[in-house]
């Protein structure tokens, strides 16, 4: 089999590097949504705990 040319072999880094980097994109916003997600709930809670009445 052929040696690669160095072009192609920039190209398949720099799309290797462009694919990472995407990933851990999507991750960081998948993590910070669950984050402010689980915080909302926990203060809808809190709210409703407070805002009922003692028995």
């Amino acid at each position: 089999m052929a040696e690669p040319r160095p072009s192609d072999r920039r190209l398949g880094r720099a799309a290797t590097i462009i694919a990472v980097l995407v990933v851990a994109i999507v991750v960081v916003i998948f993590i910070t949504f669950n984050l402010s997600h689980d915080r909302a709930l926990k203060n809808e809670l809190i709210t409703e705990n407070a805002a009922a009445p003692a028995p």
